[in-house]
């Protein structure tokens, strides 16, 4: 049997390499479909529940300018933007890349001709609770200043587009669904 390979890109592929390992690849496993769709469904309710408390359009998977990426939910209305990343884990589980791939979002979003400053623009984490419920972490000022801060950080000592398969890896859950064959894959 033959197993497909998920190939990742732009600002995920950046952040689980800075953190963990420039040549991570997904395999296609029933399990990965699983995540993905639980993904989806919590991703479809935020998107309802920002539509109808803020007077914004949502639009899923929105390529952000600067950083070769994807935000799950890029939503524009006349007062405020939100950028939006769903986690289909719970807030237990969070992670510094959960941060980092939010803060690499802000930045590009925020130096991009898209963006004008006189509109509020707020970040979220989002993740899954009881019952599958989300729950929201709002980004403040302060911790947008110190995230918007690491972006540039980031994007100025990694670039998007260059993989080091020599630079040092960090051994991680993720290794348990890498499709790369190296010495630290964990055995299943």
């Amino acid at each position: 049997m033959v197993e497909t390979i998920v190939e990742i890109s732009g600002v995920k592929r950046t952040v689980r390499g800075f953190l963990y390992c420039p040549a991570f690849v997904y395999y296609d496993k029933p399990s990965i479909k699983s995540i993905i769709k639980k993904h989806d469904e919590l991703k479809d309710k935020v998107k309802e529940l920002l539509e109808s408390k803020y007077d914004v359009t949502c639009k899923e998977e929105e390529g952000i300018n600067l950083v070769s990426g994807r935000a799950d939910l890029l939503c524009r209305g006349n007062q405020r933007d939100i950028i939006v990343e769903v986690k289909s884990y719970r807030p237990s589980k969070l992670k510094l890349d959960d941060l980092l791939q939010l803060a690499l979002y802000f930045y590009g979003y925020k130096n991009s001709p898209e963006y004008t400053s006189n509109k509020d623009l707020d970040i979220y984490l989002v993740y899954k609770g009881f019952n599958n419920e989300p729950v929201f972490i709002k980004i403040e000022s302060e911790l947008k200043a110190e995230l918007e801060e690491l972006a540039k950080t980031v994007l100025n000592s990694y670039s998007v587009k260059t993989v080091n398969v020599n630079q040092p890896r960090i051994p991680s859950f993720l290794c348990n669904f890498c499709a790369n064959n190296c010495p630290f894959k964990f055995s299943s």
